[in-house]
């Protein structure tokens, strides 16, 4: 079984946690028995944790540690790897520097903790070169991540022990981060699939990258398995880490010229889930009680830092204008 498991697509082991098939515990085995027998001469994944996964597995299946008690959460149960940059509560993380080399942090970084309420669990620490520096995954703590077709290449950098860990079954979904070709170049050497999320729709990113995730399919033979996953998987493990729905408030405008103006707010690791069916309907409703027929959106959405300033702006306010249309009766409010 555990051969099978770790051939299943990000999607197929979802779909079958969600269907009680199989259980996060049953995933956990298999990729513990995948790393044992593969990872070695990779080293794509220094740092397990399986203990800590376990406890989170069984916590989940008891309804617990859930953002709501009785739904599963979009992962489900998925095991996921954690690049070296980013703090997993109680797990070594080093961030590839010697000088790190025996941390632990106390506190999960918010992604992680936004993938962990929804249905996610870390089982591993992913290598990286020194602080994330570097086209090529090697640091002086745990050594060179290789390239799993020919392990005398490199498997780029610096987000290669996700990649390579997806690359070889060790994972299902990896964790990353970019600014200057990290995960580009980690999903075209091994061969594993990317999305990286752009501040246009982040709208802020952390000092350690823009958080992205990587997806890998295992459905066919060794080497012709060797393609990408589908962009909506790894979608959905980004939106799962960071996705937050929002609903707009109106917050000015003008009745004389017919314009209405929505706005929300959104905090620093927030990616916004919008409902534009929401802000039609309000817009729309707002125009009526002026004398109006109906409302059409003209111009982009536009944000403005309203906590701190750059890339150190803790909440953004993020506003949309609506232009009121035609003319008719004004509805009482």
């Amino acid at each position: 079984m555990s051969d099978e498991l770790i051939r299943l697509t990000a999607t197929e082991a979802v779909a079958r946690l969600r269907r009680g098939d199989i259980t996060p515990l049953d995933l956990i085995d298999a990729a513990e028995q995948r790393i044992a027998q593969v990872d070695g001469p990779v080293n794509a994944l220094p740092t397990l944790c399986l203990d800590r996964a376990r406890d989170h597995a069984r916590a989940l299946m008891a309804g617990k540690r859930r953002e709501a008690e009785a739904e599963p959460g979009w992962l489900a149960g998925l095991p996921v790897a954690i690049k070296d940059l980013t703090d997993v509560a109680g797990v070594r993380t080093t961030y590839g520097s010697p000088i790190f080399a025996r941390h632990v942090p106390t506190k999960s970084h918010p992604l992680v903790e936004r993938i962990e309420r929804r249905g996610g669990i870390v089982i591993a620490k992913s290598n990286t070169p020194e602080f994330g520096a570097g086209g090529n995954t090697y640091n002086e703590v745990f050594g060179r991540t290789r390239n799993p077709w020919n392990t005398s290449l490199t498997c780029g950098g610096s987000t290669g022990g996700g990649a390579v860990a997806l690359a070889t079954g060790t994972a299902w979904l990896a964790h990353g981060s970019d600014h200057g070709g990290s995960l580009r170049g980690p999903a075209t050497l091994p061969g594993a699939s990317v999305v990286n999320v752009t501040n246009d729709i982040h709208l802020h990113s952390d000092p350690m990258g823009i958080m992205v995730f990587f997806g890998y399919d295992f459905s066919t033979s060794e080497r012709e398995s060797m393609r990408a996953l589908t962009i909506a998987t790894a979608a959905a493990l980004l939106l799962s880490g960071c996705a937050v729905e929002k609903n707009w408030v109106a917050t000015g405008g003008s009745r004389s010229d017919g314009v209405v103006r929505l706005s929300f707010e959104v905090g620093e690791f927030e990616i916004p889930q919008l409902n534009e069916q929401q802000a039609v309907n309000l817009a729309t409703q707002r125009c009526r009680t002026w004398g109006y027929r109906g409302a059409e959106a003209f111009g982009g959405v536009t944000r403005q830092c309203n906590q701190g300033s750059g890339r150190s702006c803790g909440q953004w306010i993020v506003t949309k204008e609506y232009q009121c249309t035609g003319t008719g009766s004004p509805t009482s409010r």
